[in-house]
């Protein structure tokens, strides 16, 4: 058994039941009392009173598939064990709260607002809702025998690869890539799923499935396209690294933890973020050079990764329609909300208003 936190309410289980039944097992463990039904597939959970307006909606879009959006309030953390047998992905968009990933061999890992994915190998895993503020998430369940009839004799796409006999001359060679699998997901990176385009779909998922105003099928072309558009985004950055050709471009492993450090501040405070004089020397670098690793490593500059930090915030908070877009514009850094609409446009190819219609908000 994993270590726990004293003081922490506990789940366990020798299997839990997901794949037929959802988060039904977590709602029990919620003292869930009332329960609203929509025919069968829709089911509204709500906690005891004294949690307030707190609430988990799960729809089961088909046999392996499991759409949920929550906001709920926590009188202590509770800790929920997860032994499930199936294999599959987790895909958590948190909008607000923490939630503590645990699992077997590995350091635990604090889930902060932003796009999240977990593979369940079919080991026990453990994650810990924390009673800190009120949880908002959306979150994904699909498991991999219904991913693997969805992705079937379907490649990923196109890759390219240069021998290593043809490097100088730039010559390259075209292979359809192998269906998808879930060790591919083991590769994943934050950039590849943490990005405006996925917390947007994550979004649209979210409304809707709060709404129950549309059929099933649009589920499950929402969890395909989110696949495709993670799946594009890993083939992207794979693509830039077959063809760097120039060695002297690499950063090496010291450079590389020093941005990274850089990039976990810009992730804490990048309202108000530091001067890029403090950033150069977090990074113990001069401000050029950090520029350039920053840029080599990411592939946006300081300030663009600050920019796109800002917008993703900016549209979870366009689902509260009680938020005036002046209202967002301030929380975000921009005292003009002209200036937000134009560099949100930029980022996310809508105005906020536009956006909120296609919402319909």
């Amino acid at each position: 058994m994993i270590g726990i936190h004293r003081g922490v309410k506990e789940g366990w289980a020798t299997d839990t039941d997901e794949y037929w039944s959802g988060n039904a097992g977590l709602a029990a463990q919620l003292g869930c009392v009332n329960i609203l039904r929509w025919e069968q597939h829709w089911v509204k959970y709500f906690l005891p009173p004294e949690h307030g307006d707190s609430w988990l909606v799960d729809i089961q879009a088909a046999k392996g598939l499991f759409v949920t959006s929550a906001y709920f309030t926590l009188l202590e953390p509770v800790a929920r064990e997860y032994r499930i047998q199936q294999t599959g992905l987790w895909i958590c968009s948190l909008e607000r709260g923490e939630i503590t990933v645990i699992e077997q061999g590995k350091k635990a890992w604090i889930l902060t607002e932003g796009v999240h994915v977990l593979v369940n190998r079919g080991r026990p895993f453990k994650l810990i809702f924390s009673n800190a503020e009120p949880l908002c998430y959306t979150s994904v369940l699909a498991f991999e025998d219904l991913i693997a009839g969805w992705l079937k004799d379907r490649p990923q796409g196109f890759g390219i690869i240069a021998p290593e006999s043809a490097l100088q001359e730039n010559e390259y060679r075209v292979f359809r890539q192998q269906t998808f699998s879930l060790r591919d997901a083991l590769r994943w990176l934050p950039p590849h799923y943490n990005m405006p385009e996925v917390i947007l779909l994550m979004d649209q998922i979210k409304l809707e499935t709060r709404a129950r105003r549309l059929p099933l099928l649009y589920f499950e072309c929402k969890v395909i396209e989110l696949l495709a558009l993670i799946m594009r985004n890993v083939q992207d950055e794979w693509h830039w690294k077959i063809m760097k050709q120039d060695r002297s471009s690499y950063l090496n492993y010291q450079n590389r933890q020093y941005v990274v450090r850089v990039k976990e501040e810009l992730d804490r405070n990048f309202i108000t973020p530091l001067h890029i004089k403090q950033l150069a020397a977090l990074a113990e670098m001069g401000t050029t050079k950090l520029r350039q690793c920053f840029k080599l490593y990411y592939q946006v500059t300081i300030s663009e990764y600050i920019q796109q930090a800002r917008m993703k915030h900016a549209l979870r908070m366009l689902s509260d329609d009680a938020l005036s877009i002046q209202n967002i514009a301030e929380r975000v850094g921009y005292q003009n909300a002209s200036k937000f609409t134009a560099v949100f446009k930029q980022v996310n190819g809508c105005t906020p208003r536009q956006f909120r219609q296609a919402m319909r908000l």
